[in-house]
């Protein structure tokens, strides 16, 4: 079920660059599941289990995935909302050195968990950097999604952007990849919201409607 619904929002994504909307793929990958032996591999390297549900989707819809979106021309626009590009992945075989890298830094940064900004870089588990330097990462009591600001981000630092990584994966696909969050995080809503006014424009933007339908 998951695999599948994820590849319906993957496909219309694909899409996009060809519907004429002014969208262009840069880079794409996405690797078969994960097998369990592969998982304890690299959880006896990590000594630490995976996320549940980042777990899920590596065993059920890849263990490598690598998606880059950006505009032909200008960012796309409509409604005062813009796309300017958009980021997503993740890599089992990559996570070791992801962990490693992550706690060096946030040890050497942020280590103190009593103050407010570096409480936000504790007891998570990190699966993607992105290209700024920030990281997505998981909550490991909450299981929620948050993005990490490695630079003092205040507004960013410890956003929640899904319930879990399942949900997460949706709500991004739902939006583009685009990692412009924060006019897509409602007050008053939890996570991404992607049947909200701007999210609404932003798939009007990218032209959504004609990619979900195949043209």
């Amino acid at each position: 079920m998951l695999n599948t619904t994820l590849e319906r929002l993957l496909e219309t994504v694909v899409n996009l660059s060809h519907n004429g909307a002014g969208v262009e793929i840069f880079e794409f990958d996405k690797g078969a599941p994960a097998t369990d032996a592969e998982i304890e591999r690299v959880e006896e390297e990590l000594q630490r289990p995976i996320p549940r549900s980042f777990k899920n989707v590596l065993t059920t819809f890849a263990k490598e995935f690598a998606l880059g979106l950006e505009p032909s021309d200008e960012p796309l626009e409509s409604d005062g909302v813009s796309f300017e590009g958009g980021e997503l992945g993740w890599s089992l075989a990559g996570l070791p050195e992801l962990v490693a890298e992550f706690e060096e830094f946030r040890n050497d940064v942020y280590p103190d968990a009593d103050d407010a900004y570096a409480r936000a870089w504790q007891n998570k588990f990190p699966v993607y950097r992105f290209g700024n330097d920030d990281y997505l990462a998981v909550d490991v009591a909450s299981q929620e999604v948050v993005y990490l600001s490695h630079d003092g981000d205040t507004e960013l630092n410890g956003l929640a952007l899904g319930r879990d990584f399942e949900d997460f994966v949706k709500r991004s696909l739902c939006l583009a990849a685009t990692v412009d969050y924060l006019p897509l995080v409602d007050e008053g809503t939890p996570y991404l919201n992607v049947d909200g006014e701007n999210a609404c424009a932003l798939r009007e933007a990218v032209g959504w409607d004609a990619a979900s339908n195949g043209k």
